[in-house]
């Protein structure tokens, strides 16, 4: 499946929300007090856009595997996952580990076990620098499950599962919701709550072409009032979230997560308008690009309250663009190489069977 440059500048969104939300509980930060407060929201709207982004495009990828091979390879899917996953992550921790050595940071051991292992998100809450590490446990418990289901299962019968996955994930939420304040952490960073917003890209990409089939969905992701309508619902149901009763917190969370899938169904199918012009601009597909080292290292640079200099804008964006550059350049397009080979050695195996 060709690369969709949309979804680039979907995901640099996304970092921008991340990385603007962290930097609002740091200092130097030019803006109000109010819009501060508000950034600080945005962290996790922008994991989720990674998520549903990750359900769509893994589910995209491998129903196209299935279509032209007839089957799926789970060993070189988890192959070309591990090549676009580890090295970076794992060069992130090495790093840590070291500076742990020296004092010049203070993060629990268990804490790099809970990274290597893609357990970080149960759990006490780690510390603040390899806490973000969470969003990775779920995307490895989601490739641990989704792809094993698609390559057993039909389709239609995943697509249940994905449902029915959403709606015991509202039951779950709710319950959760009634409990303590302390336990509210959970909703955001635990695989039966943060899966839900895969389990909606899994269904867009499962309907795409039904969707694409209506002509009401083809109005809706044509208009140019759908970005803005959706941006404005996604940002009042994040606020939502935190402020609403168990049945608020289900229904912000549902409704999120549709949004999101609309956004990506729009920009993906109808990339016209002002909108997708913005995200195909070339500086904000590149920032897509990089968008996971920009997300691996963006924690180190923006620690609440931190007094170092390092730790102030805008020396700790520039520190956070510089080491993920690196991160790019000397880890992520190497092993890019590598999982290419291994996705040219896939598409070449039927016309090899064939001679």
């Amino acid at each position: 499946m060709k690369r969709i440059p949309s979804l680039d500048g979907l995901r640099a969104i996304s970092i921008f929300a991340v990385i603007g939300g962290h930097l609002a509980a740091t200092g130097g930060l030019p803006l109000n007090p109010r819009i501060l407060a508000i950034l600080e929201h945005f962290p996790h709207l922008g994991v989720r856009v990674f998520f549903v982004l990750s359900g769509f495009l893994i589910t995209a990828l491998i129903l196209e595997e299935r279509i032209k091979t007839g089957r799926v390879s789970l060993g070189k899917f988890y192959a070309r996952r591990a090549w676009r996953i580890i090295p970076p992550a794992y060069t992130l921790l090495l790093c840590l580990a070291i500076a742990n050595l020296f004092h010049l940071v203070d993060i629990p051991w268990l804490d790099y076990l809970r990274s290597l292992t893609y357990l970080m998100n149960y759990g006490p809450i780690p510390a603040w620098r390899v806490g973000h590490l969470w969003s990775l446990s779920v995307e490895e418990q989601f490739y641990l499950i989704w792809p094993f289901l698609l390559f057993f299962l039909p389709v239609r019968l995943c697509r249940y599962i994905a449902v029915g996955f959403i709606l015991v994930s509202a039951g779950l939420r709710y319950h959760l919701a009634l409990q303590t304040v302390e336990d509210l952490w959970r909703l955001e960073y635990q695989f039966q709550y943060a899966g839900t917003a895969m389990a909606f890209g899994c269904l867009l990409a499962i309907d795409q072409k039904w969707l694409q089939a209506q002509s009401w969905f083809r109005a809706l992701c044509a208009s140019p009032l759908t970005a803005p309508l959706t941006c404005a619902a996604m940002l009042a149901n994040s606020l939502l979230l935190r402020t609403s009763g168990p049945i608020g917190h289900c229904f912000a969370d549902i409704v999120t997560n549709l949004c999101i899938v609309l956004l990506v169904a729009k920009f993906s199918s109808s990339p016209v308008g002002l909108g997708a012009r913005f995200l195909n601009f070339r500086p904000i597909v590149f920032v897509g690009t990089i968008s996971y080292s920009l997300y691996l290292w963006q924690q180190i640079f923006t620690v609440p309250g931190g007094h170092a200099w390092i730790f102030y804008f805008p020396i700790n964006l520039l520190l956070i663009f510089l080491c993920a550059l690196g991160s790019y350049y000397l880890i992520e397009k190497p092993t890019l190489r590598i999982r290419q080979a291994l996705h040219s050695e896939k598409a070449n195996q039927p016309q090899m069977q064939k001679v």
